[in-house]
């Protein structure tokens, strides 16, 4: 059985979800919108643990680690430190709905609504 150690979640992440929304000129838009905030521990992969999941992959990967919560999917972005991640994978621990291990990796460039993938205060 995994054991979290609830010490190491000590960072504030908040997961974002797309919803349909219309724009100024009466035009259907997505925007992100806040679904859950939760305390995590964020750490990069390295080394082994990097090569074995994503050898096809050459950006960095982060490794997202929190208490179970169902409505979370791949189609979700994950805001930490006023950035934006991806999720590329969801790993229910041992599947008993105790853990979730999140890879996500940072988004560069512009998001799906053409802004910045930072978050401005």
């Amino acid at each position: 059985m995994y054991n979290l150690n609830a010490g190491r979640l000590r960072n504030k992440v908040t997961f974002m979800h797309y919803v349909d929304s219309v724009d100024d000129y009466g035009r259907d838009v997505q925007v992100l919108e806040e679904f859950k905030t939760v305390w995590a521990e964020v750490r990069p992969m390295r080394g082994f643990e990097y090569l074995e999941y994503y050898r096809e992959k050459n950006k960095v990967q982060t490794k997202v680690t929190c208490r179970y919560f169902s409505e979370v999917n791949e189609d979700m972005v994950v805001r930490f430190n006023e950035k934006l991640h991806e999720i590329t994978a969801i790993i229910d621990v041992e599947n008993l709905h105790s853990v979730l291990e999140i890879m996500v990796q940072e988004r560069v460039g512009e998001d799906k609504n053409g802004g910045d993938s930072s978050i401005q205060p």
